[in-house]
């Protein structure tokens, strides 16, 4: 429109104004207005949008940076094992280091891996890339996968991954997990799993610490024969005539001093494994009598059992789980626990249930009169059981103790191969010697002084031997009670 085409008139001051803008009526200026405020509103809507989306896509950026760090990071690249849980689908669960939450891309890897062979009818056990290891257990709906740079056999880390795995089941049953995930595939489990973590981080540090899980055996606490004697009897006494009631277990830390069962019935050492984690992993247990459903994957993996679980006194070190399939029987078992800790105070008791952790075991290397041995294992394998003296020098801190067990692991792993099994192996390194032997009742492992001869070393073996058979009523618990 040009300035020529307007019509004008005079207002009432004198002035011109145009027909198409002023000379309007009142209703129309309404209308216009009311218009012109509508589009300003529209308009800062949408610079509200706007704004809204270009947030959501920095914070997207910065989440994507974030997780680029993370896997770039020396420090988490420089953890010698690393375990991840997911979903089927490939949704995270769980991850030793890191936020899962921030390893997105990294699981949607794993995940790819074993669809694909899967998709091809096979299913991916390992991976070998460079100096790392790449091992996979599939436990429907769960992918559990080991990524490490250590020594340690494929059936080393399979099996560590089955403990893992039952630490899961331990708290939501095979049943469960499969049961909620057919229902939502895409769902997130840990919503069901809540608390694992926990556990499962606990777990995979008493694997590099504690030689009972890689040799399938439990730790019995060293007694003498006439207390731990004592102790199984006041379990049976105050707990034969509970209806129901499976097992009766008294613990010190990730040692056993007894246990009772049903005739019927056999606690598997990995069940028993589950049990110190549990305990080892919860301090909060200390403050009251707990009720606990607890899942032992080995004795029922898609049934729980109901445990009391409390310590038998304030300040003793000994903590008492009494499982039942019973529900109802909190207070039946709250009575019994209190017959037994009475029993036990009056023949003091109590007092002598001590769990030292590392420092603990109730006897040092030199018990064993060779001034050459460092430490060593014996594991009955009739009883599932294991015997070892205290971490001493230069294997008492939190740090060293993971060599004793990363050395035991690969002299496992020597005598154990299944393309040449061994009988004995004698190693020599710069700052330690080893000896091992295997036979059908046993297996022993020794680490010894650097300088030590093959021959010195046979004969430390021959006196381990001879001291474990003298102590044997001590350091074993042979004969098992039942309700």
């Amino acid at each position: 429109m040009n300035v020529s085409d307007l019509e004008v008139e005079p207002t009432k001051d004198g002035t011109f104004s145009s027909k198409e803008n002023y000379l309007q009526p009142k209703s129309s200026s309404k209308s216009y207005l009311t218009e012109q405020k509508s589009k300003i509103t529209e308009t800062n809507e949408n610079l509200l949008k706007d704004a809204s989306a270009d947030s959501a896509k920095f914070e997207s950026l910065q989440d994507v940076t974030q997780n680029e760090q993370l896997l770039n990071s020396l420090e988490w690249l420089g953890k010698r094992k690393h375990v991840f849980i997911l979903s089927e689908s490939g949704k995270p669960v769980y991850s030793r280091y890191g936020a899962e939450d921030r390893l997105v891309t990294l699981f949607g890897l794993l995940q790819a891996l074993v669809s694909i062979v899967s998709d091809n009818g096979d299913v991916l056990h390992s991976v070998q890339a460079g100096s790392h290891k790449f091992v996979f257990l599939v436990r429907s709906p769960l992918i559990l996968a080991a990524v490490v740079d250590t020594d340690a056999s494929t059936t080393q880390l399979l099996l560590q991954l089955v403990y893992v795995n039952s630490v899961v089941e331990s708290v939501s049953t095979r049943a469960a997990l499969q049961r909620h995930y057919s229902k939502r595939r895409n769902c997130d489990l840990r919503d069901l799993l809540g608390g694992t973590d926990r556990l499962i981080t606990s777990l995979l540090h008493l694997q590099d610490t504690e030689p009972g899980l890689l040799l399938g055996a439990h730790h019995s606490l060293p007694l003498p024969h006439s207390i731990r004697s004592e102790i199984t009897q006041a379990l049976v006494q105050a707990c034969s005539k509970i209806k129901n009631l499976v097992f009766g277990v008294v613990l010190t830390g990730l040692q056993v001093v007894s246990v009772v069962r049903l005739k019927s019935v056999v606690l598997h050492p990995a069940d028993l494994h589950i049990l110190c984690n549990l305990v080892q992993a919860s301090d909060s247990l200390r403050a009251s009598e707990n009720w606990m459903p607890i899942c032992l994957p080995q004795f029922d993996p898609d049934g729980y059992l109901y445990g009391h679980v409390s310590y038998l006194s304030e300040g003793c070190d000994a903590c008492l789980l009494l499982l039942t399939v019973d529900k109802e029987h909190f207070f039946t078992l709250s009575q019994a626990k209190q017959k037994i800790t009475e029993k036990l105070r009056r023949q003091h008791i109590l007092e002598k249930m001590v769990y030292r952790g590392g420092e603990g075991g109730g006897y040092t290397a030199a018990a064993v009169g060779c001034a050459e041995l460092r430490h060593f294992l014996y594991k009955n394998k009739a009883l599932a059981q294991y015997t070892a003296p205290v971490y001493s020098p230069p294997y008492q801190t939190e740090e060293t103790m993971v060599v004793p067990v990363s050395i035991y692991e690969r002299l496992q792993q020597r005598l154990q191969c299944q393309e040449r099994p061994l009988k004995m192996i004698y190693t020599a390194a710069d700052d330690h010697a080893t000896i091992a032997w295997e036979t059908h009742e046993f297996e022993l492992y020794a680490i010894l002084e650097p300088l030590t001869t093959k021959q010195s070393a046979i004969d430390i073996v021959n006196k381990i031997l001879k001291y474990v058979s003298q102590e044997e009523q001590r350091l074993f618990m042979l004969y098992p009670a039942t309700f």
